[in-house]
């Protein structure tokens, strides 16, 4: 599998999650625009700091690790930062239709 498959399977694979569990878990998400903005803000920071380590820890590491680093860290970095965006459209979307930003 070449990388460019493999990763537009891994961000569709994350997206499809965060799809999901916004679908499943409504109450989970935040209720004003502040905190969305405040999860959004926090989970590309996140992802910041993953990155750079990942390119460390990957690059001097075996296959398992490597696994094991994108299942465990990069999957669910990028399913939060997903999820997170998901979180603020939709509240946007609700602030369109009162007419009103809060």
């Amino acid at each position: 599998m070449s990388f460019g498959v493999f990763a537009i399977l891994f961000v569709g694979g994350a997206s499809v999650l965060a799809a999901w569990t916004f679908a499943r878990f409504p109450r989970i998400a935040p209720r004003d625009l502040r905190t969305a903005l405040i999860h959004l803000g926090g989970s590309m920071l996140a992802g910041q700091v993953v990155s750079p380590f990942a390119g460390s820890l990957t690059a001097s590491s075996g296959a398992p690790v490597r696994i094991g680093f994108v299942l465990g860290v990069a999957l669910p970095a990028l399913w939060y930062t997903i999820l997170s965006f998901i979180w603020l459209l939709a509240l946007v979307q609700a602030a369109i239709r009162r007419g009103s930003l809060q």
